[in-house]
């Protein structure tokens, strides 16, 4: 085990609760997929195995010990790639990347060679000298996976990666997601796409109104609810009516 929530709970302004008692495991490589309908607490729990929110109560252990007694050491070994962008957008893309790795503490010498290794792994060498901007919505989407993965997390967070792109950079993107997997990364992907996540994951976490109903792998949801498509589990887990 690489990560674990453990009865999680978290509460906003306003006795807001976003996640009640949520417990789930993350083993070394392998892809976790969350799904849930918009306001499930699928954002507010990334961002807390990010280390970006604390919780109310409860504990986030990495190898087995608490990270939130030094979360500052606990974010060196995640990534986060968000839902929306966050490039800065008056910095060249070689320069979103450089400055990513000195955030998480990189010497000048390793931030290089960390930026070599994304900008090939990404396909971005003919994009270094541009800003953000000048980007399609696709190589803006690769650029912000290729600074999450600068100092080479051993656990990786995306946020619906996929959204909003053509097919095509999906599926290069998918290819990406699994390369990843066979290096031995963990991840949880996000994501409304659920062909998305019955291709690249592994086991598939639902969360309903900030619970979970049900942690299994594919097999294990199809076959309890006799069922070939994830879709149609969600809906049935989660009552949406059409």
């Amino acid at each position: 085990m690489l990560i674990e929530l453990q009865n999680i709970t978290k509460i906003y302004p306003g006795n807001h609760r976003a996640l009640n008692a949520v417990s789930v495991r993350f083993d070394t490589g392998e892809i976790v997929g969350l799904l849930g309908v918009n306001g499930s607490g699928k954002t507010t729990c990334s961002t807390i195995l990010a280390g970006l929110h604390p919780p109310t109560s409860g504990d986030l252990l990495f190898q087995g010990k608490s990270a939130l007694s030094d979360i500052a050491n606990y974010r060196r070994h995640v990534g986060y790639c968000p839902q929306h962008p966050t490039l800065n957008e008056m910095l060249t893309v070689y320069d979103n990347l450089y400055f990513g790795g000195l955030y998480f503490g990189l010497t000048e010498t390793k931030v290089k060679a960390a930026a070599d290794r994304v900008i090939s792994m990404f396909g971005l060498g003919d994009y270094l000298g541009k800003y953000p901007p000048m980007l399609s919505g696709g190589y803006q989407q690769r650029v912000m996976l290729a600074r999450a993965l600068i100092h080479d997390p051993q656990f990786i967070i995306l946020d619906e990666p996929t959204v909003g792109l053509d097919p095509a950079i999906r599926k290069k993107l998918w290819d990406i997601i699994l390369e990843l997997k066979k290096l031995g990364k963990s991840i949880l992907l996000t994501t409304h796409y659920l062909e998305e996540a019955d291709i690249l994951c592994d086991r598939i976490c639902i969360l309903d109104a900030g619970h979970i109903l049900r942690i299994a792998t594919k097999d294990e949801l199809k076959s309890e609810h006799q069922q070939k498509d994830l879709e149609d589990i969600f809906m049935k887990l989660t009552a949406v009516e059409e």
